[in-house]
């Protein structure tokens, strides 16, 4: 392969809604630099579930595509999430996917909670009180806001959860729309460069697909190239395990939940009438049948579809190498608990769009995007940090997670991240959560009397409260806007509600 020649050829592997994503947003930002684009479908794999779950960023996508947001609801969403609402030692707590109050990005606010807080201002206030999120799905309240509703956009941002096969349908139709070739296959075998970079990929029929750049959204990183830096051996390997419950829950709808164990956490996700589960633990600690068992002790019952894999611990050590992307790894060793793989694809191809190589001069292009997918992942790690067992007991184990965690607990305030995989208002929400609270007063605001203070966070309080009361319930709104919706009769939380 010469060097410095000109990218034109864009071979994508791998299978399932990772795939259809990636196909579609290389579509929409690769075609128009005539990029020829060419997706080679491999079977899916057995253990995929009916349903995926967006993050935060899902009306913004929808924009990017040029997809009419209400379209892709009515066909493709089983259910609505405006935040994670977390379960652990007969607490409760919600970490919004918007921002606390009603004005987006306002820092100076979350200290002004802070120091009523820490100050007692207003005795029954807690920083929940605060969040339009929060609020609407302690009434079982939900509402996406509109046009006319801008000021509403941040504090009401949502994921949704959806269904799996539709939604890849339309986004493969995207991605044929924007000109890209989708080829099914059973099987690959890669042709390899003097090298070691990828030159050609050889079908189950025969067909030979030639390229000048290689991604794989796979799990098995099936193109490893010949020559590649050091691989990451000898980790534990990670078991997933996902099920699905006809019976209902005692939980809120209108988010996803987080409920604590000895391992970990169980996301609990609705879609429609039935509650998806999924858990993540690592080989060394539990066995799938210690954890099955354990489900039982606590009275799961009515379990369907329990399906169990498990991910091997090496990975390489830089997802590009050469001429080569490794995406699908990557999503499935940060997991679904609490990124799922659209928000990991995603954030995965906007890096690649930002550092797309001109040329195959791979030894500056993959330095450029290796260090760039480094930040990305660190920020990620760092919150997922907070989840683990570990944490729990002896603390953070990543040097980003140590570095927040003290300074949250010293200051209150958190420093701007490079990347926004995480915001600024669940990193806020979290650690309150789990009991980190800042040990030094606040200075903010030092300018407002504390009385101007109260004043301010009580009208926002019954402002936010009047906002939710005109809301529908989050069973009228999915009736309405979600066909053959089947939803279990709304029940409030018991002891320990967040709102």
């Amino acid at each position: 392969m010469a060097e410095y020649t000109a990218i034109s050829n864009v071979v994508v592997i791998g299978h399932g809604v990772s795939l259809s994503m990636m196909a579609a947003l290389l579509g929409h930002g690769l075609t128009r630099h005539s990029k020829t684009i060419t997706v080679v479908q491999l079977p899916d794999m057995a253990n995929d579930c009916d349903v995926v779950i967006s993050g935060p960023e899902f009306a913004a996508l929808c924009d990017i595509l040029k997809l009419p947001i209400e379209q892709v609801i009515s066909h493709c969403v089983e259910g609505f999430s405006l935040g994670m609402c977390y379960h652990k030692d007969q607490r409760s707590w919600f970490v919004p996917f918007g921002n606390m109050g009603l004005v987006e990005g306002a820092a100076y606010f979350n200290q002004g909670i802070l120091r009523a807080l820490k100050d007692e201002l207003l005795p029954e206030l807690q920083w929940q009180h605060l969040s339009l999120a929060a609020q609407a799905v302690s009434a079982g309240k939900f509402a996406i806001a509109g046009p006319k509703q801008t000021h509403l956009q941040g504090p009401l941002q949502y994921a949704v959860t959806l269904n799996r096969q539709a939604y890849r349908a339309l986004l493969q139709q995207i991605a044929q729309q924007a000109g890209i070739k989708i080829i099914a296959t059973a099987s690959i075998t890669p042709t390899y460069h003097e090298t070691g970079a990828i030159s050609d990929l050889t079908l189950d029929n025969g067909q030979i697909v030639k390229g000048d750049f290689f991604i794989d959204c796979s799990v098995g990183d099936r193109l490893t190239p010949k020559v590649v830096d050091a691989i990451e051996a000898n980790q534990p390997s990670i078991i997933t395990m996902s099920w699905v419950q006809n019976t209902p829950v005692k939980h809120q709808f209108g988010c996803q939940h987080l409920v604590s164990t000895p391992w970990g956490w169980i996301r609990q996700t609705q879609a429609k009438d039935k509650w998806h589960f999924y858990t993540v633990f690592e080989s060394t600690q539990w066995t799938a049948s210690q954890v099955e068992s354990w489900l039982s002790e606590q009275g799961f019952s009515d379990i369907e579809r329990l399906s169990v894999a498990t991910l091997s611990g090496e990975a390489l050590a830089q997802p590009m190498q050469q001429n080569y992307l490794a995406v699908g790894k990557v999503v499935m060793d940060l997991g679904e608990l609490v990124f799922s793989e659209l928000v990991v694809v995603q954030q995965a191809i906007i890096t690649l769009l930002d550092h797309f190589p001109i040329n195959n001069n791979w030894s500056i292009h993959n330095r450029i995007y290796n260090r760039a997918w480094q930040v990305v992942l660190s920020e990620a790690e760092a919150f997922i940090d907070l989840h683990s067992s570990h944490f729990m007991v002896r603390g953070a184990k990543t040097t980003l997670a140590k570095n927040l965690v003290a300074r949250f607990g010293r200051l209150g305030s958190l420093p701007t991240l490079q990347y926004d995989i995480v915001s600024e208002s669940q990193w806020f929400s979290l650690m309150l959560g789990l009991g980190i609270s800042p040990k030094l007063p606040c200075h903010y605001l030092s300018n407002i009397s504390d009385t101007e203070l109260q004043s301010t966070l009580s009208s926002l309080r019954q402002y936010i409260l009047n906002i939710v009361n005109g809301m529908p319930s989050y069973v009228d709104f999915c009736s309405q806007v979600i066909p053959n919706t089947l939803h279990c009769p709304l029940r409030r939380q018991e002891a320990g509600s967040h709102g």
